[in-house]
């Protein structure tokens, strides 16, 4: 709940036309934290009952890091490290990887509005 306040007010996207893709796991669906989510202006969406790809937008996400050359299959030897990998791989995701989707242009351009006058080039 508090990491969705902070992501709501760090964004700026406090009542704006926001949806937040959960599972349907206790926690996301508990009175408080929807009473949160109704607070911010935070539209629920849930996946359906065992289904695992409900969401194709994380999905793509999760094989485009698993093929990521950096990933190991092997495990993490500490939970410092893979912290470490982690934040790796969210930087490199949204400013260096090209999403095809998006006309090649990294998350981070689109999300800035950096895209616009990237594409009109």
């Amino acid at each position: 709940m508090e990491l969705l306040e902070r992501s709501v007010w760090t964004e700026k996207c406090l009542k704006t036309a926001l949806v937040l893709h959960s599972d349907n796991d206790a926690p996301m669906k508990s009175l408080t934290m929807r009473a949160k989510m109704y607070d911010l202006g935070v539209v629920t969406s849930r996946s359906r009952p065992r289904v695992s790809n409900d969401n194709p937008y994380s999905e793509s996400l999760f094989r485009t890091v698993k093929y990521h050359p950096s990933w190991t299959s092997k495990g993490f030897k500490s939970l410092g490290e893979a912290r470490q990998w982690a934040m790796f791989i969210v930087y490199w995701y949204n400013n260096e990887h090209r999403h095809s989707k998006i006309k090649f242009v990294t998350p981070n351009q689109r999300h800035k509005g950096l895209d616009v006058e990237r594409l009109a080039k």
